[in-house]
Formats: C-alpha cells, sequence, structure tokens
C-alpha cells in the first residue's frame, strides 16, 4: 500500500472550497483522470453515499465504487473504495490558513504497487498536485468575476 499527501492553499473562503470540492458532480471539472460519476444512491452526500467512478490513470480505465465513510462538511471527507481494479482511500481536509483562504489536502492511501511502489507514487502525487491546482484554478477565477 502507498499513501501520498498533498495540499494546496486556495484564495477562497472554506465553506467555498470545501462545498465544491466535496461536491462529486463537479468533479470532472478539477480531477483530471475522472471521466464519469454516477450517484448510486440518493443525494445529499453523507457517510453512506456510494458512487460510481469512471476514470483513466496510468493508461488504464478504471470503474471503481466509492462508499462515503466519513463526511464532516467544512472539515473532511473521506471514501474507500468498495470494488475496483485495487483497494483506495482518498481523504479530503480543509482548514482555514488565513481570512478568506483555505488549505486544501488530498490523501490517497491504497493499491499494490510492489513491483513499480517508487513509480506509483511519483504518478500518484503529479496527478494529485495537478487536479488540486486545478481546482485553484477554478475557485480564484470564480472570485474575481
Amino acid at each position: 500500500m502507498i499513501e501520498c499527501s498533498n495540499s494546496i492553499d486556495i484564495q477562497r473562503p472554506l465553506s467555498t472550497v470545501a462545498f465544491y470540492a466535496a461536491n462529486p458532480d463537479r468533479a470532472i471539472s478539477w480531477y483530471q483522470n475522472i471521466k464519469k460519476v454516477t450517484w448510486l444512491t440518493p443525494r445529499p452526500l453523507q457517510k453512506g453515499s456510494r458512487l460510481l467512478f469512471e476514470a483513466r490513470f496510468m493508461g488504464r480505465s478504471m470503474r471503481y465504487t466509492y462508499e462515503v465513510i466519513e463526511y464532516e462538511p467544512k472539515k473532511m471527507l473521506v471514501m474507500e473504495a468498495s470494488d475496483g481494479p485495487f483497494p483506495m482511500k482518498t481523504t479530503y481536509r480543509w482548514e482555514q490558513v488565513g481570512p478568506d483562504r483555505t488549505r486544501m489536502t488530498l490523501i490517497n492511501a491504497g493499491g499494490n504497487f510492489k513491483w513499480f511502489r517508487k513509480w506509483a507514487i511519483r504518478s500518484m502525487n503529479k496527478a494529485n498536485q495537478k487536479d488540486l491546482l486545478q481546482l485553484k484554478r477554478i475557485l480564484e477565477a470564480h472570485q474575481r468575476s
């Protein structure tokens, strides 16, 4: 199992960042690899919600079902893949670090990358950093609008 943790500061209020990032319907706008999200349980997002994600990562198309195992609005969201190509747990954490400034941390843990562990960690960190930067661009652009 590997774990990758990446953070970015976004010049927007915590409630704005958390509301946008925690909405699975918006995942395709800021996650480069996620192509489609389908709700398997009724909205709104809550503990026990299940979502089917269709993604492309490391040159492979993947489908996996995430279940929300913990959700504290404006604080954290934890989802765990209950099926898919490899076990995965994704955590979002939000922290106010200044007036209208929020730090979002994205943590991915999982996978069974025995033979290419270092490459998988580099790939996952690179993808996470790109995704967080895209989220920052989207949210800070809305601030200027």
